[in-house]
């Protein structure tokens, strides 16, 4: 596991999280021909965006380089690609998007329990507290495999 995660491995330990965190995550198939037809769409295409969308993507992708966020693989070793894009946040920051239709269309599905706005309302008192958790680089810290 890179990044902050790892360091904290007691703390995880404490709430049975510790394989987990040093094995990371491994995806649910829908059947055996999953990657079979992740590997059939294998092909690159030309890029999209606008000139600087490239470059703002360029940055992002040296900065992911840099911290270990992602590491350059050889052509053999690819078995899909999810395409990425560039959105322009309202405060002038940049986001990559990770379009992962085509990989989401062979992941099992997994249902869970959403809450909404109306449910947390019902739930929440007088002199409850709340916080906000800034995931910014959250993502980057799970092992897929």
């Amino acid at each position: 596991m890179g990044g902050q995660t790892v360091r904290y491995l007691d703390e995880w330990e404490t709430i049975n999280m510790k394989d987990f965190i040093q094995q990371g995550f491994t995806l649910q198939w829908k059947d055996n021909q999953s990657v079979n037809n992740l590997q059939r769409q294998l092909k690159t295409t030309k890029y999209r965006g606008t000139q600087e969308e490239a470059k703002e993507q360029k940055i992002m992708q040296e900065e992911e380089l840099k911290e270990n966020i992602v590491i350059p693989i050889k052509k053999e070793q690819i078995k899909w690609y999810n395409p990425t894009f560039m959105i322009k946040k309202a405060n002038g920051k940049w986001r990559k998007i990770l379009d992962g239709k085509a990989l989401n269309k062979q992941i099992a599905d997994f249902h869970f329990k959403m809450h909404d706005s109306i449910e947390v309302k019902q739930t929440i008192r007088p002199g409850d507290w709340g916080t906000s958790l800034d995931l910014t680089s959250a993502f980057h810290h799970l092992i897929v495999q």
